[in-house]
């Protein structure tokens, strides 16, 4: 409010909107999403307990449980599988994206900048990020050289 009209308040443009009953969009913070979403997700992380490093160590050991991931990659979808198939699922459905944002901070999985549809029913075949695993042989440069543990014909 300014004054103004003989010291006495006068609207602005946002009171005077609101009294004659416009709707007005509120100023978005265009700077707190980011870490709204971050404080979030370590909180989540943190309420884990040990289930948060028994599957960044499950997402570690993924190459040598199966052949699929040496040469694929991986959505957070397929992560979410293969981590509950092996260590059981968290306390909270919101540890997973904690869990995919520590795996890429800690380099265990790298964001290729595709996008593929979940699978599962409830997904409803949104798309998803696709991750290559650390150390995948789609990570390491041709050279036309036989991989180390690819197979003999």
């Amino acid at each position: 409010m300014s004054e103004r009209n003989y010291g006495m308040p006068t609207l602005g443009w946002y009171e005077k909107a609101i009294s004659r009953g416009e709707r007005v969009m509120a100023q978005v913070d265009m700077f707190g999403g980011k870490e709204a979403r971050d404080n979030a997700l370590e909180t989540v992380a943190g309420n884990a307990g040990e289930w948060m490093p028994r599957a960044l160590k499950a997402i570690q050991n993924i190459r040598m449980a199966t052949l699929l991931p040496i040469t694929g990659t991986w959505t957070g979808e397929d992560i979410r599988i293969y981590v509950t198939n092996t260590i059981g699922p968290p306390h909270h459905h919101n540890a997973w994206g904690a869990l995919i944002k520590a795996a890429i901070t800690q380099k265990l999985i790298v964001p290729t900048g595709q996008y593929r549809p979940m699978k599962s029913k409830k997904s409803h075949a949104r798309r998803t990020p696709v991750y290559r695993l650390k150390g995948s042989l789609s990570e390491r440069p041709v050279t036309g050289q036989k991989y180390p543990g690819q197979y003999e014909r």
